[in-house]
C-alpha cells in the first residue's frame, strides 16, 4: 500500500516537473538556459513512466522539441530561435524525443503529426554533427517499428542507407533495422521512390563483407 502511495506521489511530482519544463521551453530565449532546460528534460524523461505525463500537453512538448531539432519553432515563430546552429541543443532535443518514445510509446503518433520524422531524416541527408546523426538514426529505428510507412514517405530508407559505411557497426545495425522495417511496409504507391533504396538494402544485406547484415 505504501509502495502504491509513494508511486502516485512520485508520478504527480514528475508530471509537475514536466509541465514546468514545457513552460520553460516556450519562454526561454537564452541559449544557455535553454540548454540547461533540455538537459534536465532528457534526464527526467529517462525516468518517466506513462503516469508521469498526467496533465502534460504532449503535443506541445513534441512541437517544441521538433522545433529545437529543426532549429526553429514548429509554428515558424522565433520562440526557439536561440538554438540555431547549436549542435548540443539539437542533440539534446533528439534525445528528449527518444526518451519520450521509451516512456510514452503513444507519443509516436504525435511525432508523426508534427513532422518529427522529416526533421530526423534531414539530419541524415546532410550530416553536420555525427553524434546528432547517430541519435537521429536510433530514434528513427524506434519509430520504424510502428510507423515504417511514414518513414518511407519521408525518404527515410534513403536517409538511413546514404552514409551507412560512415557509421560504426552498432549504428549501422540501427540503420539497417530501420530500413528493413520500412521495406516490409512498402506498398505499390511507395515503391517508385523506394526502389533505389531497396536495391542498396539488398546488396548490403547479402554482402559477405557486412557482418552486421545478419539481422533477424
Amino acid at each position: 500500500m505504501f509502495g502504491l502511495h509513494f508511486g502516485h506521489i512520485s508520478s504527480v511530482g514528475s508530471a509537475s516537473q514536466l509541465r514546468s519544463l514545457v513552460s520553460a521551453l516556450k519562454r526561454n530565449d537564452d541559449p544557455v538556459t535553454l540548454l540547461m532546460t533540455l538537459q534536465e528534460l532528457v534526464e527526467l524523461l529517462a525516468m518517466s513512466t506513462e503516469e508521469s505525463f498526467i496533465g502534460v500537453d504532449i503535443s506541445e512538448l513534441v512541437r517544441l522539441l521538433g522545433g529545437a531539432l529543426r532549429n526553429h519553432d514548429a509554428t515558424g515563430s522565433m520562440t526557439m530561435s536561440t538554438v540555431n546552429g547549436n549542435p548540443d541543443s539539437m542533440l539534446l532535443a533528439c534525445r528528449c524525443l527518444s526518451n519520450l518514445l521509451e516512456a510514452l510509446p503513444l507519443s509516436g503518433s504525435i511525432m508523426c503529426r508534427h513532422n518529427v520524422i522529416e526533421a530526423l531524416c534531414e539530419k541524415l541527408f546532410e550530416i553536420e554533427y555525427i553524434d546528432l546523426a547517430e541519435q537521429a538514426l536510433s530514434t528513427l529505428e524506434h519509430l520504424s517499428v510502428s510507423f515504417p510507412d511514414k518513414i518511407c514517405e519521408a525518404g527515410g530508407m534513403s536517409a538511413c542507407l546514404m552514409f551507412l559505411d560512415f557509421f560504426p557497426t552498432s549504428v549501422q545495425k540501427s540503420a539497417l533495422t530501420c530500413a528493413v522495417n520500412c521495406a516490409k511496409a512498402i506498398t505499390g504507391d511507395l515503391f517508385p521512390q523506394a526502389k533505389d533504396s531497396l536495391q542498396v538494402l539488398e546488396r548490403t544485406m547479402f554482402s559477405d563483407e557486412q557482418s552486421i547484415a545478419s539481422l533477424s
